[in-house]
């Protein structure tokens, strides 16, 4: 039998000894929060020898601004026998100081130790990166809230230089000439200027970046196989794809500055910028259309109006000199009528969300009667179930109303019949024609499409326009008869 060595307890290593050896300080406090044990890196974090500690209360190294939480969580540790534990963050006590301790307190009064243990860990980093990333997201917020390409370029420059602490840094773009970098943006004493081509798109490591749309970090210039920095006193490049934009550069005359977390907190940033910028040029592309929509509005409204008023008193005045009234002159006629319809639906298509800036009471049985002599034949009939009033823009209305009616008019034949009915929350017309497929029914409503050749492809899109504009729904479904059957629905009524 092998005979067991005897431990040896006066080899028994010396707790302090051991406890030293940790970057964690370890505290035991009695239920009054005194220290009765302190470890050696107890000392270190707060400002005295470790046995100095002893029976100073822990609480008055905790900052004012920390201290009630503290002593709440404390206190909950030492009175409820549920808790068994709490974990705590808190600032020093120290004027000016910025450094942050994690304390992870233990109930340990039932042991030999008889008190509370506390692990006290530095977090001072983790709560500067903490911050900085608030600060980050705060800027990505200000970017996405800029107004022009520029402010966007010094919202990002501000934030690599004060929240992610780089020395000098660039916005570069390709040029005009399609063969340099440009300058677009730069923090205050760089080594360049706004405006300045430094080198080509395929040059150093910018343009290395720029071409494989890879970062790359650099942690000495000097050394570098891919060119000279711009300035002998960089060391240190952290270089960043922005897609075919261009590339951010941040350099910094320390050797071996940059890390993964800096690639990721830029990449975080110009990603931002990106977005920030494309969202201003569509706005700014968004504006121009706007421009041009209502340049041509005014042109459909004045500049076509104008020669087709004239048209139309000259064929009157043939039509004087003329016996009879020849088949010739109706055809022109009705030319001239769908025309003045088209630029009627032409204007209101421009007018957008003005369609329901003026909402009055309205009778859809006056304005389905008042219109339906202007768009049908005698042969064809109306019948209206509807009394009640809704509220609405009047002229729109009276559009949406012709729209609908005109439409069943254009499909279905001189001799339709067209029923306008009350529903719960809207009304419906609907005709007895052949109807419109399920498959189609979501199609009517796109601007240009239309089954007919005197159509223009806008009436029904005038409609959903102007049931959009107003807050209400519209559907496609299959009428009593088998025709098609327009549903509105969402509407107030007045009654």
């Amino acid at each position: 039998m092998e005979t067991m060595t005897p431990f040896d307890t006066a080899a028994r290593p010396d707790p302090d000894a051991l406890l030293a050896q940790l970057e964690d300080a370890v505290v035991v406090l009695d239920d009054a929060g005194r220290i009765s044990y302190a470890s050696p890196p107890a000392g270190r974090f707060l400002g005295a020898p470790s046995e100095a500690l002893v029976g100073v209360r822990a609480f008055e190294y905790v900052d004012p601004r920390d201290r009630a939480a503290v002593l709440d969580a404390f206190e909950e540790l030492v009175t409820d026998p549920a808790t068994s534990s709490r974990r705590t963050e808190f600032r020093l006590l120290g004027e000016g100081t910025s450094v942050w301790l994690e304390a992870v307190t233990v109930d340990a009064t039932a042991s030999d130790v008889g008190g509370y243990v506390a692990t006290l860990r530095d977090v001072t980093e983790h709560r500067v990166r903490e911050r900085d990333l608030e600060r980050l997201h705060d800027s990505t917020n200000h970017l996405y809230a800029a107004e022009s390409v520029e402010e966007s370029y010094r919202i990002a420059i501000d934030a690599a230089v004060s929240i992610l602490g780089f020395d000098w840094c660039t916005l570069a773009t390709p040029a005009d000439d399609g063969e340099t970098f440009e300058i677009a943006a730069i923090s205050e004493h760089a080594p360049l200027e706004v405006g300045d081509r430094p080198f080509g798109l395929d040059e150093g490591v910018a343009g290395h970046v720029y071409q494989t749309g890879t970062a790359s970090v650099v942690d000495d210039a000097r050394g570098s196989s891919r060119g000279k920095p711009v300035d002998p006193a960089i060391r240190s490049a952290l270089t960043v794809p922005v897609g075919d934009w261009g590339v951010f550069q941040a350099v910094t005359t320390t050797r071996s500055a940059f890390d993964d977390r800096d690639r990721n907190r830029a990449q975080l940033l110009v990603t931002a910028m990106v977005t920030a910028i494309d969202r201003i040029e569509r706005r700014r592309d968004l504006e121009r259309q706007n421009e041009r929509l209502d340049q041509f509005v005014r042109y459909v409204s004045h500049d076509l109006r104008t020669p087709l008023t004239t048209a139309a008193g000259y064929l009157e005045l043939m039509v004087d000199d003329i016996d009879g009234s020849p088949a010739e002159i109706a055809h022109v006629r009705d030319a001239h009528e769908q025309m003045e319809a088209m630029i009627d639906q032409l204007s209101t298509w421009a007018r957008g969300d003005d369609l329901a800036r003026d909402r009055t009471a309205i009778s859809v049985a006056s304005v389905a009667g008042h219109t339906w002599s202007s768009v049908a034949p005698e042969s064809a009939s109306l019948s209206i179930e509807m009394t009640r009033l809704l509220e609405a823009d009047r002229t729109c209305f009276r559009q949406l109303v012709e729209n609908l009616l005109r439409n069943a008019v254009t499909h279905v034949g001189d001799d339709v019949s067209v029923r306008v009915e009350e529903l719960e929350r809207g009304f419906a017309i609907e005709d007895d024609g052949p109807g419109i497929p399920p498959d189609a029914r979501d199609d009517v409503f796109e601007p240009g499409h239309t089954c007919s050749e005197a159509g223009t492809g806008l009436g029904l899109a005038i409609v959903a326009e102007i049931v959009s504009a107003h807050g209400w729904e519209i559907a496609v479904t299959e009428g009593s008869a088998g025709g098609a059957r327009f549903e509105i629905t969402g509407v107030d009524f007045a009654d």
